[in-house]
């Protein structure tokens, strides 16, 4: 495709190996119908575990916002987070070790670039590493359907965490028991809740309105 020949004229220039495939061979190799006609192999991205990513967050000048994911396995629903994350400046995704997947190919794609500049990071005891947090001045905030303040009446800390859990099961009780606040997302009440990559969506962009205003 004309599209891809300056990708190709680099990777020509540098010595790196590419192969024209046939589109049910590309197929077979992404795993996906949706490869838009071109698959790059790419190293894994890098992971943190909390004490690995404490002292950096620690020797931030601005506390950023942070999300943690508490049982959401969706490759598209993770993806569409981390695209988000990278709309809004968010360079980090914590989640328990063991239920926070790396970034697959599937959600690389469906981040649209967004896996680049945002890192994941593992908490193998999450209620004390987040309790370790809110102890730095970080504001735990738990995202569920109908419970709690309205998310608009809420005025964010600069240090703030928004907690979300999967579509099924929500956010373990013993999550919730240490958030400083539950908010949810006002709506006409047709649906039981949104999709979590949309309520994240919602919330970050309310958060970087009152940051911005």
């Amino acid at each position: 495709m004309p599209q891809f020949a300056p990708m190709l004229q680099w990777a020509a220039a540098k010595r790196r190996a590419y192969h024209l495939v046939s589109a049910e061979d590309l197929e077979r190799l992404t795993q996906s119908i949706h490869h838009q006609g071109i698959c790059v192999l790419a190293k894994e991205q890098v992971t943190l575990s909390f004490e690995e990513w404490l002292p950096s967050v620690r020797r931030e000048d601005v506390p950023p916002l942070l999300v943690y994911l508490d049982g959401v396995e969706n490759p598209h629903n993770l993806g569409a987070i981390v695209r988000t994350c990278a709309h809004f400046g968010v360079r980090y995704v914590l989640g328990m070790e063991g239920r926070l997947p790396k970034p697959s190919p599937a959600a690389c794609r469906v981040a649209e670039g967004g896996a680049e500049g945002v890192m994941q990071v593992y908490l193998n005891r999450p209620v004390r590493q987040l309790r370790e947090l809110q102890q730095q001045g970080y504001e735990l905030i738990a995202s569920a359907a109908g419970q709690g303040g309205d998310l608009y009446h809420h005025r964010f800390r600069p240090a703030s965490i928004v907690m979300l859990g999967n579509e099924g099961q929500g956010i373990h009780p013993h999550l919730l028991s240490v958030a400083d606040q539950t908010l949810h997302i006002p709506g006409g009440g047709r649906v039981e809740s949104l999709n979590v990559s949309v309520a994240f969506g919602i919330i970050a962009g309310e958060y970087h309105r009152q940051r911005s205003a």
